[in-house]
């Protein structure tokens, strides 16, 4: 029996092939072919095994999808207006912490609206990439959502360590630099990446 599913999450090449993966783990599967550009599955299983398969997507981070061609439209729709208000949010709170840290670096009160300018961005409009991350860490697959999970997260972890404790790299003669705007601008132009993919 073959079968086309949509499969939602996707964001690169390592993806589809985490996607493919994931389902020849189930014994009922046979053959997993992933296309990226249309986010769907070819799947030719020994029997009917969809919620199987749902779950173990959602092990990974991904959602797959059995439906008709206009659930699958207000689905799209409905993905897109969520993509394009996390895009709308990170941008709106990226942008002033941009301008804090390239015009006035040193003002105090600048790097602190910076720090909670920055936490909707990585806690709400950006953690999508962090959930899907830890979830395939831990099945032990990497994606485009891992270098971005790490990148941000720990440039967001020293900022904070750098704002809470400057004392802690200042007492060695180094200065405690801000890195709040590579996190949330990483995140900011890969939503819109996504957004316009």
């Amino acid at each position: 029996m073959k079968e086309v599913f949509t499969v939602e999450g996707m964001t690169c090449s390592a993806c589809a092939q985490t996607v493919e993966k994931q389902l020849l783990k189930s014994n009922k599967v046979r053959s997993a072919s992933v296309n990226l550009a249309s986010e769907e599955v070819l799947l030719d299983f020994e029997e009917t095994g969809s919620e199987e398969f749902k779950l173990l997507l959602k092990e990974v981070g991904y959602t797959l999808h059995t439906v008709s061609e206009d659930l699958e439209y207000s689905r799209k729709d409905g993905q897109l207006k969520s993509q394009r208000f996390r895009l709308y949010g990170a941008l709106l709170c990226a942008l002033p912490i941009m301008f804090f840290s390239m015009a006035y670096p040193s003002f105090r009160i600048g790097q602190w609206l910076s720090f909670f300018l920055s936490l909707p961005v990585i806690f709400w409009f950006g953690s999508s990439f962090y959930t899907r991350a830890w979830k395939q860490a831990l099945q032990g697959f990497t994606s485009m959502d891992t270098l971005v999970a790490i990148s941000t997260g720990s440039a967001f972890l020293f900022s904070c360590l750098n704002l809470f404790y400057p004392e802690l790299l200042e007492s060695g003669g180094y200065e405690a630099h801000l890195y709040f705007e590579a996190s949330t601008a990483v995140i900011a132009f890969v939503l819109i990446g996504k957004y316009l993919e």
